[in-house]
């Protein structure tokens, strides 16, 4: 169990860079989106959101940005983006349908943080 924390850790905190997110609740939500869709497609979020570049790497440019605004505000944005992401994913492929519960009571969980 040890090693696994210390693996999740480093792919999913540190790696990507989401140790730099000041708000806690708002870093939670990023590190569970970048565990189901991607660390790097969720930094494009975030830098969409905050107007960086999205290149999909959480740099210092980012993390200003990201650290500048009021986190409730950025993390409903962000979570709406997350919700979109996973409609399209149901439109596009009808197989991923049988994933939509659990994916509203991860996202739902992420709310009520």
């Amino acid at each position: 169990e040890g090693e696994a924390r210390a693996i999740y850790r480093h792919r999913y905190i540190k790696a990507p860079g989401f140790e730099r997110i000041v708000n806690p609740r708002l870093r939670v939500m990023v590190v569970d989106a970048g565990v189901h869709s991607d660390p790097a497609r969720a930094t494009r979020w975030l830098q969409d959101i905050v107007g960086t570049i999205p290149d999909g790497r959480f740099g210092p440019v980012t993390a200003t940005a990201v650290n500048a605004l009021v986190a409730w505000q950025l993390a409903d944005r962000f979570m709406a983006r997350r919700l979109r992401h996973m409609a399209r994913l149901m439109r596009d492929d009808p197989d991923q349908r049988v994933f939509a519960g659990g994916w509203m009571n991860r996202v739902a969980g992420m709310l009520e943080l």
